[in-house]
């Protein structure tokens, strides 16, 4: 059983300190304004399960680790995107050195990975770390195929039919698609 966690979030809007759970459903917001939050947290093999479970919204899975130089300076541009984005994507942040299972179940060769998932579907699968504008373009051509919170995902609708998702339907395999991270070393 995860021990639940939180964490302080400054609002855009009106700088108000929020506390904001690690988990949960629904979309947070501001105690003071009620803007939307950016959602942003870290996961590990133990707790991922409860922390990406929400219907709501899309959730941003951005898998890395300490010693990536590729990852030091992606993780801030992900970042800026998850807050641009408050209240429509969740960001997960896993450190492959504290989620070995983690890496083994979506198939991680290289960091950084994101994953797109809504509900249980990998809509999306990137490898590597394109710059800002790039990540925006592919983060809104994933979420608009995968629907509006509420919809119900198929694997059809979130694009999982073909080469470039087989395998990769459901949060049981990553099936990595040969895209190269830059970072190999696990």
């Amino acid at each position: 059983m995860p021990v639940p966690r939180a964490h302080v979030v400054a609002c855009h809007h009106c700088r108000r300190r929020n506390r904001l759970p690690v988990s949960g459903r629904g979309i947070p917001r501001c105690g003071n304004c009620h803007e939307a939050l950016p959602w942003v947290t870290d996961a590990s093999d133990e707790d991922f399960a409860a922390i990406i479970d929400n219907p709501m919204m899309a959730v941003l899975v951005n898998i890395w680790a300490p010693w990536c130089a590729l990852c030091k300076r992606a993780n801030p541009a992900i970042e800026h995107l998850a807050v641009a984005l408050a209240g429509q994507v969740k960001l997960v942040e896993v450190n492959v050195a504290d989620a070995p299972d983690l890496r083994r179940r979506f198939a991680v060769e290289s960091v950084p990975t994101l994953l797109l998932l809504r509900g249980p579907l990998i809509a999306a699968y990137r490898g590597g770390a394109p710059p800002e504008p790039s990540l925006r373009s592919w983060l809104a051509q994933a979420r608009e195929q995968i629907g509006a919170p509420g919809e119900p995902v198929s694997a059809a609708r979130a694009g999982l039919q073909g080469a470039s998702g087989a395998g990769r339907a459901s949060l049981g395999y990553g099936g990595q698609s040969g895209a190269c991270g830059g970072c190999a070393r696990q």
